[in-house]
């Protein structure tokens, strides 16, 4: 790689050099002209010897791992957020079930750690529900923090209390989800070995 490298900048020194000299000499231009052609002729001598794009690393069908370094990123992001939000609010019964959705979401993002290819599986929950479910918690909080009581507002606040519930049972489904994904895969492999096994005499 690295004489290729070497390699590809002489080619392009030699180019550049080459329509420096060109201009200069042959076309009897002016040096700054010539400079730009020699610059000109340098850059794209640099693209076409040295300049090949680096290949993308795919870890698993359609999930490069610069890819998944930035789900993780990003969901290590929501967790902190979730966690803030459960320090700020004050109601012991909604902090607990935030508590308990923070533990299924920190258990799906360490399963796309281990199986990027769950990665397409968990899609709807990496660009809607995770950032839904903050939203409502951010406005709960807002709400909460401005001391005003009235029926509309305590009718909303007990409609998120209950949302909770439901939030944290589809996230434990996507999970069970994951692992069931994971769970054929195993199936699959211990097959492949029975036959391979079995074709080859060994059982």
């Amino acid at each position: 790689m690295a004489n290729k490298q070497i390699f590809g900048n002489i080619s392009a020194g030699i180019i550049g050099g080459g329509l420096f000299l060109f201009f200069l000499l042959f076309l009897d231009l002016s040096i700054v002209p010539s400079i730009i052609a020699g610059a000109a002729g340098y850059a794209g001598g640099a693209l076409a010897f040295g300049g090949k794009k680096k290949e993308l690393e795919f870890i698993a069908e359609g999930v490069t791992q610069e890819k998944l370094d930035e789900i993780l990123k990003q969901g290590n992001l929501k967790v902190k957020v979730l966690k803030d939000l459960e320090a700020k609010i004050t109601n012991k019964v909604v902090t607990q079930k935030i508590e308990g959705i923070i533990e299924v979401v920190e258990k799906i993002f360490d399963d796309l750690k281990k199986d990027p290819k769950d990665v397409k599986t968990a899609r709807q929950f990496l660009i809607y529900y995770l950032d839904a479910t903050i939203n409502i918690l951010e406005r709960y909080h807002s709400i909460c923090s401005t001391n005003i009581s009235s029926i509309e507002i305590k009718k909303s606040l007990d409609n998120v209390e209950s949302l909770l519930d439901t939030i944290k049972d589809g996230f434990e489904k996507q999970l069970i989800k994951l692992l069931n994904d994971d769970i054929l895969d195993l199936d699959t492999e211990i097959k492949l070995l029975d036959q391979t096994m079995k074709s080859e005499g060994l059982k």
